[in-house]
Parts: structure tokens; sequence; C-alpha cells
């Protein structure tokens, strides 16, 4: 077996070795200083004994990577072999911690800073898979945080390791039915040992990720590495809003639709999913977001209507076989009082829009305000909220106890008018009929 180079000696005769940075299945990464150039480098080594797959992956890797140029993929500046049999990859230095370190420290994440760092991974794989090369392993431990010099958070894509190219011509026939990934965000025909693996393997990893950091969980989880490619294979998912409060509708079902078991489900490309991400962020469901099928507990997401919610409430507890009518009349008739009580509260709303404060498009504060998310159609509708304009989106309006009246309108569309309680924040899904469209 070939030795490590200890700290302080000179490897190939070009680098001064500094300090351990880590280990991993494809190596050991070091941090070195460049004798000619006086650059800090990261050296990954591949000791040996080296068989000739290893060493041909290892080389592939620095073609793969090398061949991804994007602020969000890690730099590949140079590749050699030391004395004729130890491969090495020249990286570019980082400073900072892997996404797993971050999740370890932080348990989980705000959803806006969680789609931030997803966003910035699904533009570098966009350019990964623009260049024909699927990562195949993107796992917290393969994206780094670091900074950069002006103290912007940066994702980096790490370790193309078990990267292939996707022209038909690179793949190796011979790894049918081998297992190759991590567990737990391992695409379910990965898990199976399937031959066509494409781009949207990594989206469905993404998908995992962004789950994790905003649910401080995996979706598919087991005692075991089986147990857990099992629920891949198998289990429903249980909803991110059930550990993430305040989550935009839009962005729960961009979650599901990523992890789908079928990859015909998914987004058709790391582009796509990087548009649907940017309007789920801010409430809006994109007109490239796919109808999400993912079975989740208690309830399956299967609506063939493209614009409806797809993000449906939990089903109601069974009904007990042995009824008390007089609970039910009981029941019943407190219904019908508070069926009154409403009906008065709505009308005296609808005549006093005059005293609703002025509308603004800041953040809710202190409770005071709500938030209202739009699955709409018209995208770019206008929206009157007791008489008042509110441009913002979502729409950030008063908090009341009150029904609203609230109008929808655009150019070219017919009006809709709705009575909306505003006491809590909400999605509201609304589609506009064209003029002289019939019903």
């Amino acid at each position: 077996m070939n030795p490590l180079p200890k700290i302080g000696e000179t490897f190939d005769g070009r680098f001064t070795v500094r300090q351990s940075i880590g280990r991993g299945g494809m190596g050991a990464v070091f941090e070195a200083q460049h004798a000619g150039l006086q650059r800090i480098v990261a050296l990954k080594i591949l000791p040996g004994p080296v068989t000739r797959p290893e060493f041909e992956r290892f080389l592939s890797e620095a073609q793969l990577t090398a061949a991804v140029r994007h602020p969000n993929v890690v730099s590949v500046l140079d590749f050699g072999v030391q004395g004729g049999q130890t491969p090495y990859l020249v990286l570019e230095r980082l400073e900072g911690e892997p996404l797993s370190a971050m999740i370890r420290r932080c348990g989980k994440l705000f959803w806006r800073q969680a789609v931030e760092i997803c966003d910035q991974i699904l533009s570098g794989l966009s350019a990964a898979h623009k260049a024909g090369v699927v990562h195949r392993d993107l796992t917290p431990d393969n994206i780094f945080i670091c900074h950069d010099e002006n103290g912007n958070l940066v994702a980096k894509i790490l370790d193309f390791g078990l990267a292939l190219l996707t022209r038909s011509e690179q793949v190796d026939h011979s790894e049918h039915g081998v297992v190759c990934g991590t567990p737990g965000y391992l695409a379910p025909e990965a898990a199976l040992g399937l031959l066509q693996i494409d781009a949207r393997a990594d989206l469905f990893s993404v998908g995992v990720i962004l789950y994790e950091l905003i649910c401080g969980r995996l979706p598919f989880e087991g005692e075991t590495p089986g147990d857990i490619l099992t629920a891949t294979l198998d289990a429903p998912v249980v909803r991110p809003t059930r550990y993430a409060r305040g989550l935009p509708p839009p962005l729960e079902r961009l979650i599901l639709t990523a992890i789908a078991r079928r990859p015909e489900h998914r987004y058709e490309s790391a582009a796509d999913m990087l548009e649907v991400l940017g309007a789920a962020a801010v409430g809006r469901v994109h007109e490239k977001a796919p109808i999400c099928r993912t079975e989740i507990v208690g309830e399956r997401l299967d609506t063939p209507h493209r614009f409806a919610s797809t993000i449906s409430q939990p089903p109601l507890p069974p009904v007990p076989p042995h009824r008390s009518w007089s609970r039910v009349y009981a029941v019943v008739a407190l219904l019908v009082v508070a069926a009154i009580v409403l009906t008065f509260l709505m009308l005296r709303e609808v005549g006093t829009n005059g005293l609703s404060p002025p509308l603004s498009g800041r953040a809710s504060a202190r409770g005071k305000e709500i938030s209202v998310w739009l699955d709409a159609l018209p995208p770019d509708l206008a929206v009157e909220w007791n008489g008042h304009l509110v441009q913002s989106r979502p729409l950030i309006v008063p908090r009341s106890k009150t029904m609203a009246k609230v109008r929808f309108f655009a150019k070219g569309y017919e009006a809709q008018e709705r009575l909306l309680r505003a006491d809590r924040d909400q999605t509201v899904r609304i589609q506009l009929r064209r003029v002289g469209e019939r019903p």
C-alpha cells in the first residue's frame, strides 16, 4: 500500500503538505502549498494498492469535475500521478464546513435559508447535467458551505467520484444490479441498481436534502441501510408541514414532487426545478410544476387538475360505531348558532371596509398580520383586500377575527369576489375565467 504523505513532507516534488483535511471512500484530502505558485490548495490522494478500475474512476472524477466550471461546483486545478502509481487531484481550498456539519450543529434550518442553499445546489447541478455529468451520490457530506469575500453563503458540490457521463457510450453495463450511493439520499432507480439512471436521480437527492434541512430528519428512515432502502422503495412520506410550521404549500409540493419514486413524476431537469423553486419561495405554483403524485402518510396527492391544491388536510378520525344521538343533536344546535353568528359578522365586515387599516408589503409583525399565498391563474392577477390594493406576494394583510371581502381581477379576465377568513396564514386557490369563456 502506498503510504500517505506526512505533515511537512513534499508530495510529488511540488506540494508541501500542511495538514490533513479528511478522508472518504475515494481518497484522503490534505491542505498543501504549491511550491512554485505559493498557493494554498487541497490535495485529494488515492492511496494504493490501486486497482485498474479504481485508477480509471479516480481519473474520471478529475475529468468530470474539470468539465464543469461553475461557482457552485468545486474547481479542479490539476491532477497527476505521483511515482507512477498514486493518482491525485489538485482542488481549490475551501474554508467552511460540510452541509452535514451544519445540520448536526443546527438541527434544522428556517425554510428560507434551506431554499437559498438548494437554489445554489440546483444551479451547480444544472451546469453539471448540461456537461453530461450525473453526480449519483449527492448528500450533505458532498455539499460544502463557505462564504465569499462579501460574507455571502456559497454552497459547492464536491466528490464526483460516483459520477458518470449521461452519454450512452460511457455507461459501464457491468454495473447492473450494483447499488452505489448513500441510503436515504439514493433515488429508487439507483437503489434497485438499474442501468438507466439520469439527471432526475440527482433531483431526488436534492429533494431529500431540502426535506432534511427544513424538517430536521430524512423522509425515508430505518435502523439499517437495508431498512432505509426498503422505505425509499415502498414507504409513504410524512408531510414536511408536520415538522415545519409556516412552510408555504407550493414549497411543500415541490419537495414531495422531487422525491417521487418514478423519475417521470419528478422535474424534467435541474433548470426546471430551479424555476419552480424560485416561484415556490414566494408562494406561487410555477407553470412547470408537475402534478404531485407522491404518496404521503394517510393520504395520496394525485389530483388530476394542474392548478388544484395538491396538499390536502389530514384525514378526519373515524366515527365511533356507537353514537349518542343526544350528543349529535347538541352538536347540530351549536353549529346552527355558530352559523348565525358567523353570518352576522360577515355582513358587518362587508359593510365596514373603510375601517380596515392600510395594507403594506412588509413582513408580518408581532402577529398583527397574516400571509396569504396564492395558487392563481393567471399568476399575475391583482388583489383588493377590503377595498385596498395589495401588491405584495404573498399577500400581507391585517389579522382580523372577521371575514374579509377580497376581489381578484386581471385584464382580459372576469373578476371574482370572495369572503375569506383573516385570522390565520393560508393558501387560496383562484382561477379566473377569461372574458367570453363559457363556464
